[in-house]
């Protein structure tokens, strides 16, 4: 199976167009001319038949491979999704511990920053 379905799809498409094209026009050339064997008119509807079976069948092997490749895709991304839930709850949990830690250390250093500030202004004076 070719990695791009739509390509398998087309190329699929004009072979089985190019036989149905051709079986009408000599069903065309048959009427024109007319019918003379039975059988080969016979032959060629069931050509013209099995064209559009293969037209048919040619579209739906390419089209179901698609289809389960972006059903894949769309689990892939639900999976995803929830991994990236997951990073944000963890993310977030770090943010609320971090900011915690930033204010026990405000709380430890605040008296040590008090007497700096007190030096500084008496140094000025």
């Amino acid at each position: 199976m070719p990695d791009i379905p739509w390509e398998m799809i087309s190329k699929s498409q004009r072979a089985a167009v190019g036989m149905f094209t051709g079986s009408v026009s000599k069903l065309v050339d048959m009427g024109k001319a007319g019918v003379t064997r039975p059988d080969e008119l016979l032959r060629e509807v069931t050509a013209m038949a099995s064209a559009i079976g293969d037209l048919a069948s040619s579209t739906a092997r390419p089209l179901e491979f698609f289809l389960n490749s972006q059903k894949q895709l769309a689990e892939s991304m639900a999976a995803f999704a929830v991994l990236q839930r997951q990073t944000a709850d963890v993310v977030e949990q770090l943010a609320a511990s971090h900011a915690a830690v930033v204010d026990a250390l405000e709380l430890l250093s605040n008296p040590v920053i008090g007497v700096a500030h007190k030096l500084r202004a008496e140094e000025k004076k």
